[in-house]
């Protein structure tokens, strides 16, 4: 059997622009886990700035209640206001909706 031949080589400057932000997204998914933020995805909207987006439960409206999180808009869903939250985990934004407006 052949053994594949490593080619080493260091990363191009996009390339390198790319792992950045993936291993900020990595460290960022373990520090929500370890806080108890249950993420449901990424959205990577802003090319720049991948945020992670997660869903309202005990720990973001503890957040919300301390004051750690921002509003940054609101719209309405079936008739009812739903407000947009985030806050900085690890340097990576994380955004959610909440119908409580609390800060």
């Amino acid at each position: 059997m052949v053994k594949p031949r490593e080619i080493e080589r260091p990363l191009s400057p996009d390339n390198a622009v790319v792992y950045g932000l993936t291993v900020s997204l990595e460290l960022a998914v373990l520090e929500c886990n370890q806080v108890g933020i249950e993420l449901e995805g990424i959205d990577t909207t802003d090319f720049r700035r991948p945020r992670l987006v997660a869903r309202d439960n005990q720990t973001t409206r503890y957040l919300m209640k301390t004051g750690k999180v921002q509003n940054y808009g609101s719209r309405v869903k079936n008739g009812r206001r739903i407000y947009l939250n985030h806050t900085q985990v690890k340097g990576v934004r994380v955004v959610w909706e909440s119908q409580d407006y609390r800060h």
